[in-house]
């Protein structure tokens, strides 16, 4: 991260974001912490570098570089899949290591809410499942 101490063109920003957008879905609130961020890279805004932009940027490098942004699966840690849905989308949060998942379609924007509760726990299951290989119970 040292890299990116200092911010100093549009295309700086444009970088990190670029970067940090890999980890976003880790990142709870990623959108709002780095909205001032953002804000430079449109074409309508002057370039001004301000204590905004660098309290974004220190808040958003501690945050990646902190636990429990990416960790290793334990399987003796309790896990949690958490599931939410509406009309405008569906989403699970994995709870071990606060991966989540995102999506949304018009199609599924139609479907009841029962129906996209269900789905969201199935695409979070299918999303988050560990490969056959590391599987706890084997049928000996």
């Amino acid at each position: 991260m040292d890299k990116f101490t200092a911010l100093n063109s549009v295309y700086s920003v444009r970088q990190f974001l670029g970067f940090t957008g890999y980890l976003k879905h880790f990142v709870g609130g990623y959108a709002r912490i780095t909205k001032p961020l953002t804000k430079l890279t449109k074409k309508d805004v002057r370039w001004r570098w301000t204590e905004t932009g660098e309290s974004a940027l220190r808040h958003l490098q501690e945050i990646l570089v902190t636990h429990p942004v990416l960790a290793l699966f334990n399987p003796s840690a309790r896990t949690e899949v958490h599931t939410d849905a509406n009309a405008l989308g569906l989403a699970g949060i994995f709870f071990q290591y606060q991966a989540c998942i995102r999506r949304q379609t018009i199609k599924e924007s139609k479907y009841h809410s029962y129906e996209l509760e269900t789905l969201a726990v199935i695409g979070s299951l299918k999303e988050f499942r560990a490969p056959l290989g590391n599987a706890i119970h084997s049928r000996d």
